[in-house]
């Protein structure tokens, strides 16, 4: 949609995929990036609505040059970008 997609999960996890612009995080406590190899430019923004989310990257890449997650609390958003080997916070 054109304002995103809303991801709520039972599990409490989602997979990012390439192509997810904008995702609205319902009782969402994990987000995996999908990977940064290959995928130059691409991006994601990642809104918490209700609750902090922790989003991921692949094994072996970083965010903002650093290893583990970045944590997205509740009423955020973060703009994730890839430069095709990591990622970036905009």
């Amino acid at each position: 949609s054109v304002f995103g997609d809303i991801v709520s999960s039972g599990t409490g996890a989602y997979d990012i995929k390439v192509g997810d612009g904008f995702l609205l995080a319902h009782n969402v406590g994990l987000m995996t990036l999908h990977t940064a190899s290959g995928n130059a430019n691409n991006g994601v923004i990642v809104k918490a609505v209700n609750g902090g989310v922790l989003v991921e990257t692949k094994p072996g890449q970083m965010i903002d040059d650093r290893s583990g997650g970045f944590y997205v609390k509740s009423r955020n958003a973060i703009h994730f970008k890839t430069d095709g080997s990591n990622w970036w916070v905009i």
